[in-house]
């Protein structure tokens, strides 16, 4: 049974709406889950939210609705939606952290720009220069937009 105010993977929630053979499903045909399209992979992480009631789901051409079970005291993660985690977690982190340091070196540029001086960058700033400069180009953009 799917609760609100839970995390599912998109393949439990498949089964849970009775399709046959859901893992066939995923990536073959449309895949959408309560509004939520582009789904390729069984591991999909979808969170349902605590004021849902019933949740549409549609694959190719057919379209299933599940009612949702009153939501948990506490937020509920599925054994598959933890799997999923566990086995992303440590490579998004490493993601998010690269992100942050490389909008670091974007915002040392523009401050060099708007102070009209050199950036100069230091030690590991030199490997994200290229990437941090896309993000200035963008945000010059959309300043002259």
């Amino acid at each position: 049974m799917i609760k609100s105010n839970a995390k599912y993977t998109a393949l439990e929630i498949l089964t849970e709406a009775g399709f046959e053979n859901p893992e066939k499903l995923i990536g073959k045909f449309r895949v959408v889950i309560g509004g939520i399209s582009g789904i390729v992979k069984p591991d999909h992480v979808i969170r349902i939210s605590p004021e849902t009631t019933e949740l549409e789901v549609l694959a190719g051409v057919e379209v299933k609705t599940i009612v949702i079970e009153k939501e948990a005291e506490e937020a509920e993660v599925s054994v598959g939606a933890k799997e999923v985690s566990e086995a992303r977690g440590p490579e998004l982190i490493a993601k998010a952290e690269h992100n942050q340091a490389v909008k670091q070196v974007a915002r040392k540029i523009m401050e060099a720009e708007k102070n009209k001086s050199e950036f100069t960058p230091r030690g590991a700033e030199a490997d994200l220069v290229e990437e941090a400069t896309v993000i200035v180009e963008q945000h010059a953009k959309l300043k002259t937009k």
